[in-house]
């Protein structure tokens, strides 16, 4: 540990010379001091690198940063990651608020999580109110994405931050342009669309990454509400079958409305073309949560 730390001090000295490519809190002409970032600890690990706390003590704040090596065969998902979530904006979108860039590295400088929807799951029971007062933050992130012309398409607990009170969506390394034609399959399988399955069979020549969005936030509000994945079977083969064939079915508890049942079911349709919008999701919502029952 002490030599990533080491490593991750070496990096901060190369990146503090570089300008930041938002320039909402810095100005251009600011002197980056070597000492003025700290390293503190570690958030997380994965695939494509380290997440660490990063103070900064100009101006007294905290943010978590995403760093990974460009010899790392994940360098180009992680600095697609940051291309894009520069570029968004939004209440329930985890804020980028700059880049690093050096020879060796590229970090993403991010708002500084407090859990994930992951570990707030396993540790809280959801009604149904609560879980769609979870999706309808979501579903206005996703809304907002859409309306600029990408698709998440990693749509899941462990992409869903809490920030400051506010459920906010994270990890743009899968998004796409709306219009691309995708050929490959991505994101986690409990998740995933039939009509990703499809082309992963070469049973169809693309789909489209919005209306995957859709489906990974119908299994997001039944997972809320019954505490498990819909399709998850024992083994890979199973689940995909699953989620290709099987209709959707409610357990008996805990009770829910019909027209929460019906809204899953418009999202989770397995034919794309059919399933319900985001615009369509986020009106049914506001329908549930301002009736009166």
């Amino acid at each position: 540990m002490d030599e990533e730390k080491e490593e991750l001090r070496k990096f901060i000295d190369a990146a503090h010379k570089l300008e930041f490519l938002t320039e909402d809190i810095y100005k251009k002409d600011d002197i980056y001091g070597v000492y003025r970032f700290s390293i503190g600890k570690l958030l997380g690990k994965g695939g494509f690198g380290y997440v660490y706390e990063l103070k900064d003590k100009k101006i007294n704040a905290s943010y978590a940063m995403k760093i990974i090596l460009k010899s790392h065969s994940k360098f180009k998902i992680v600095k697609d990651e940051g291309a894009t979530q520069t570029k968004l904006n939004h209440s329930n979108i985890v804020t980028t608020n700059f880049l690093f860039d050096t020879c060796d590295y590229v970090a993403i400088i991010m708002e500084l999580a407090e859990k994930d929807l992951f570990d707030h799951a396993t540790k809280n029971k959801f009604v149904w109110k609560d879980a769609a007062k979870i999706l309808k933050e979501i579903s206005s992130a996703v809304s907002y994405i859409h309306s600029q012309g990408y698709a998440h398409r990693d749509i899941k607990p462990e992409n869903i931050m809490k920030c400051k009170g506010v459920w906010k969506l994270i990890d743009f390394g899968f998004a796409v342009l709306s219009t691309e034609k995708l050929k490959s399959p991505c994101c986690t399988l409990d998740y995933m669309a039939p009509e990703v399955l499809e082309v992963a069979n070469i049973r169809v020549d693309f789909y489209l990454g919005q209306p995957t969005d859709i489906w990974a936030l119908g299994i997001l509000l039944y997972e809320l509400i019954f505490g498990k994945l819909l399709f998850y079977r024992k083994s890979y083969k199973q689940t995909y079958e699953a989620i290709s064939t099987e209709t959707v079915t409610f357990p008996d508890t805990p009770e829910i409305p019909e027209n929460v049942k019906s809204l899953i079911e418009k999202m989770l349709d397995k034919n794309p073309k059919t399933r319900i919008t985001i615009e369509d999701v986020k009106k049914i919502l506001d329908e549930l949560l301002f009736e009166k029952t």
